[in-house]
């Protein structure tokens, strides 16, 4: 998602790059987008180096600075990106202002998961907060929308990749705790970015809503001094019937403090709980309370 940090190589690189002022200019522009397809290529050089000629896009294609190429697009080595990309914001920032819109017109087509990588990719380099915060409500958006099977897990397994590098802070929004949450409802993910957490964000309804449906399992709770154990359901104990993938999250409250915490749970766990005690609420991501 975000660029990786520069080492002293990459800088190297760059400064060797900044001896050709067109093809420097050219390239801090073609920095911001994760990754240059064809007709971006052509029409940045149209537009940044009008008097070259297409050998400049050849040349720019199988540069070393080029991390990865194939028939649809090539992506810039991501150290060297940051790099152009900060240089350009410094000498230049109206440039770079116009060049992200550039950008964003000349990506019009590409699926909504990229060009929400594309827009919060600037922002984590800006610390621009709030353009994250859109970011995630455009996250959660797109999964409302999405109608495939499919697509809704695809786009969820995107999510999962790039959140982290987002959020260093997971207690920042509760959009944020809904994307963990929807995460580990619809993927069966272990939660471990929020587990813990003092964060009371469940679920909305309407987000409950758009999870995929999930096969049916059962598990069996027990409770021991200090100890939740979820158990095969032939082993005894209260059984509950899960519409959610294993592992999964669950919002466990103990007698009538209002206050919970995160924790997951699978078949053959055991969770350490407060004792004495005499009462506990565990509540699962799609909303049941048991």
């Amino acid at each position: 998602m975000s660029w990786l940090s520069p080492t002293d190589e990459d800088k190297a690189d760059v400064k060797a790059l900044s001896a050709d002022s067109t093809l420097y200019r050219l390239v801090q522009v073609l920095a911001l987008p994760q990754r240059i397809e064809p007709l971006l290529l052509r029409n940045a050089r149209l537009k940044y180096a009008p008097a070259s000629d297409t050998e400049l896009e050849s040349e720019i294609w199988f540069h070393p600075m080029i991390h990865t190429r194939n028939a649809k697009a090539i992506v810039m080595r991501s150290g060297i990106a940051r790099v152009l990309a900060d240089q350009l914001a410094d000498e230049n920032p109206d440039l770079f202002t116009k060049a992200k819109e550039f950008v964003e017109i000349h990506t019009r087509h590409w699926p909504e998961a990229d060009r929400i990588e594309f827009d919060l990719r600037l922002a984590v380099r800006a610390q621009d907060n709030e353009t994250l915060k859109k970011g995630f409500q455009r996250m959660l958006n797109t999964l409302v929308k999405l109608n495939p099977l499919n697509e809704k897990r695809e786009f969820a397994r995107w999510i999962k990749g790039a959140l982290p590098t987002l959020t260093p802070n997971v207690n920042a929004s509760a959009e944020v705790s809904w994307l963990y949450q929807y995460l580990s409802a619809a993927l069966g993910s272990t939660g471990q970015q929020i587990k813990g957490s003092a964060s009371q964000n469940t679920l909305p309804e309407w987000l409950i809503a758009a999870l995929p449906p999930g096969k049916e399992q059962q598990i069996a709770l027990q409770i021991r001094p200090g100890v939740l154990e979820c158990l095969n359901p032939s082993l005894g104990g209260h059984t509950i019937t899960l519409s959610l993938p294993l592992p999964t999250l669950v919002l466990l409250s103990f007698d009538d403090s209002i206050e919970g915490r995160w924790d997951t749970i699978w078949l053959g766990c055991t969770v350490k709980i407060p004792h004495p005690i005499k009462a506990l609420t565990l509540q699962t991501l799609n909303g049941k309370r048991y």
